[in-house]
């Protein structure tokens, strides 16, 4: 699951106290938090604009800048470490930058934010901190060297009018400078993780599936879906037991070619 919010709020910047209880509620739920420009009015510098181009070119990374100053080095991550944050559809150049001005900015003016235990941008390293990037971002490689390739996502930005699509996929998986291995994690691996979904290969048996899969979680993709009541499975007994259980209940339900039954399944 996920729950979107804008960078600010009546007023309310990320940082503020009222928050807390929404960000108490996402991290107990495994919800991540994905911060847009969204409904957030007055968007950061759209007052001095009327110019469509202006206005579209500053509001979207400037509230991004905003919202990651005030969610790090507002200490959000102290308060509520196991947090999953995303900042989405502003691109990744800006992120080396904001990094290196926070952390200078902590180096004199660390008693002004006394909550912080490590500079701003071991936060953006250590915790679940993500940030989606463009597919034709030239500035690509060296992000990913800076900040890790564990903590950008891939974002096709479909079905607005300035997305690359039909060519999206294209313009990331052919670039050429990217290793397949940093590929995987950029189109998909990474997003599983912040999105909580379970990621399938088409080449992968469902025993392999299973057995990478916490059958015993109440809260595992397969025990709320498979696992419930009208199937006759019981979510409380042992790990192996439900694997079992699963198994005739895919067979059962989805003949030999599950697949065929979920057309749409995450694959990658």
């Amino acid at each position: 699951m996920v729950v979107a919010s804008s960078a600010h709020s009546a007023g309310r910047n990320l940082d503020h106290p009222d928050f807390y209880p929404f960000f108490k509620t996402a991290e107990q739920l495994n919800v991540s938090v994905c911060v847009h420009v969204g409904s957030g009015r007055p968007a950061a510098a759209a007052e001095r604009f009327s110019n469509p181009f202006f206005v579209h070119a500053t509001t979207h990374p400037f509230e991004q800048v905003i919202g990651v100053m005030c969610i790090v080095a507002g200490g959000i991550f102290e308060w509520f470490p196991k947090l999953k944050v995303a900042f989405l559809e502003a691109g990744g150049g800006w992120v080396p930058y904001w990094m290196e001005r926070l952390d200078e900015h902590y180096e004199y003016l660390q008693p002004e934010v006394p909550w912080l235990k490590m500079p701003p941008s071991e936060y953006i390293r250590k915790r679940d901190v993500y940030f989606s990037f463009e597919p034709d971002e030239r500035t690509l490689p060296f992000v990913m060297d800076f900040i890790g390739d564990d903590r950008l996502l891939f974002a096709s930005d479909y079905n607005h009018s300035d997305c690359k699509f039909p060519s999206t996929v294209e313009a990331v998986t052919q670039r050429g400078e990217i290793l397949e291995s940093t590929l995987a994690k950029l189109m998909g691996k990474k997003a599983s993780r912040l999105y909580s979904l379970l990621l399938v290969n088409r080449r992968s048996s469902l025993c392999e599936l299973l057995m990478q899969t916490d059958m015993s979680r109440k809260n595992s993709f397969l025990g709320r879906n498979f696992f419930r009541n009208p199937t006759g499975l019981s979510p409380r007994r042992s790990s192996k037991t439900i694997r079992v259980q699963a198994l005739w209940w895919w067979k059962g339900n989805c003949g030999p070619n599950p697949w065929a039954r979920y057309p749409h399944y995450p694959f990658y």
